[in-house]
């Protein structure tokens, strides 16, 4: 599985490896650069708050030496792109 952070135009782009699948609440994957230089867990979790209604956590833990100075470079990018994956994902499921 490939993923990747930045802009759509000077994404990043590395290969994922799933570390976490418990379906139907917990899925996870995790990505790095060579040498450990930058790591990322991307995860999903999903509570019941009651019979109608669920919670979605959704998030990135980054590590590694270049953690820091990356993650500037892509924040605000990366939280567009959780905002707008979490209310296309909200608009299907009420939907359905």
């Amino acid at each position: 599985m490939q993923a990747s952070i930045g802009p759509p135009e000077k994404a990043w782009k590395f290969d994922v490896t799933i570390v976490e699948l418990n379906r139907p609440t917990t899925f996870a994957w995790k990505g790095s650069l060579p040498l450990g230089l930058f790591k990322g867990q991307h995860y999903f979790k999903l509570e019941a708050l009651n019979s109608m209604q669920t919670k979605l956590i959704h998030g990135e833990k980054f590590s590694g030496l270049l953690s820091w100075f990356i993650f500037q470079q892509i924040k605000a990018e990366t939280t567009r792109g959780f905002q707008k994956m979490n209310e296309a994902l909200k608009k299907e499921i009420e939907i359905a």
